[in-house]
């Protein structure tokens, strides 16, 4: 029987079970004194697969490396922060990690990045993704870790929040020996 049917004839059940009696039954509970919230959380929530979509565009994007791309699937007001606190980075809005974006996009050549873990959270609207990406430099070849924390849209289709927790020892080192590199050239 397939999920959809499954859940489908659940709900049906649930639906048309009788109601307790009870002085404090409200229209929501059934006989087995469970809110229709409750029995709704049971169910697969719909923006879930709409969440994967999203999450894979997010890795996609950045794979191909494109600015336009990678901006394409933040709400309007989204706020990308790298973490941890303890480096000392403000938060952006659009504008800023755009303008970060145009900054960095010349120093790295064929960045990629490998999913390792993907773990997603309908009612919070939250997804966890484990990555590391690599790319060329001329210093040589970039390496790096990162956890990514995406909170999206109730339909989860945009992301609102974008939390991007980096190898900060390797990030430091590595940008300051690039950075080094590109003042000298």
């Amino acid at each position: 029987m397939k999920s959809i049917t499954l859940i489908t004839a659940a709900m049906s059940i649930l639906v048309v079970s009788q109601i307790l009696q009870s002085p404090n039954t409200t229209s929501g509970d059934i006989w087995f004194h469970l809110t229709f919230e409750e029995c709704a959380v049971a169910i697969v929530q719909p923006n879930l697969q709409a969440q994967k979509e999203t999450a894979r565009a997010v890795i996609d994007a950045y794979n191909a490396w494109d600015a336009h791309s990678i901006m394409a699937y933040r709400t309007p007001n989204c706020q990308h922060q790298v973490l941890p606190v303890s480096l000392g980075r403000a938060a952006k809005n659009n504008s800023e990690y755009r303008e970060y974006l145009d900054t960095i996009m010349p120093l790295y050549k064929n960045f990629t990045v490998i999913v390792k873990e993907e773990v997603h959270d309908a009612t919070t609207r939250t997804c966890i993704i484990h990555a590391f990406s690599t790319a060329s430099t001329k210093i040589g070849l970039y390496r790096n870790e990162y956890t990514l924390i995406l909170t999206f849209t109730e339909d989860g289709r945009r992301v609102a929040k974008f939390d991007e927790f980096i190898d900060s020892a390797y990030t430091e080192r590595f940008a300051i020996a690039l950075l080094n590199a590109s003042s000298i050239s």
